[in-house]
């Protein structure tokens, strides 16, 4: 599994475009614990699997909604 740096989490969900409340929701964290770990506490290996799968998902998706706008603007 991908090791966990509070650097990865903050970038890849600014990437994906969420907020810290959307991704605990999505990830069913609380809002405290995902403010927690951006700032340097280490999740359990449950809490990092979770937190991976919701943005791994955001971030395709965003790609997608990329992808399409590109091919909007091309044409």
């Amino acid at each position: 599994m991908l090791d966990f740096t509070p650097e990865l989490l903050l970038e890849a969900r600014t990437l994906a475009g969420m907020t810290t409340a959307q991704l605990a929701a999505a990830a069913h964290l609380s809002h405290s614990q995902v403010i927690r770990y951006e700032g340097g506490l280490r999740p359990s290996a449950e809490s990092w699997a979770r937190l991976v799968a919701v943005l791994r998902s955001a971030l395709v998706q965003r790609a997608r909604s990329a992808e399409k706008m590109h091919k909007r603007l091309a044409a």
